[in-house]
């Protein structure tokens, strides 16, 4: 956003203003990428999260039987 600012400044000064337009679209675009890659890597981190403690609790489960099953045998 620092960029975008930046050369939404030089616009105002700028010989060539198409050019610095051009510039601020593309740095645009970039930064809107990185926050849809952003909202998706934390939407695949949430998810794994989630599998993660499912296992977890399969584990428990599949221990807790074991262990019962041990003591009626």
């Amino acid at each position: 956003m620092a960029l975008i600012a930046k050369l939404e400044g030089y616009l105002k000064t700028s010989s060539d203003p198409d050019q610095v337009r051009q510039s601020i679209a593309r740095a645009r675009a970039d930064l809107a990428k990185v926050e849809a890659d952003l909202i998706s890597a934390r939407a695949a981190e949430a998810d794994a999260s989630q599998r993660s403690a499912a296992a977890g609790n399969l584990h428990s489960s599949c221990q807790r039987m074991v262990d019962n099953r041990g003591r009626l045998a």
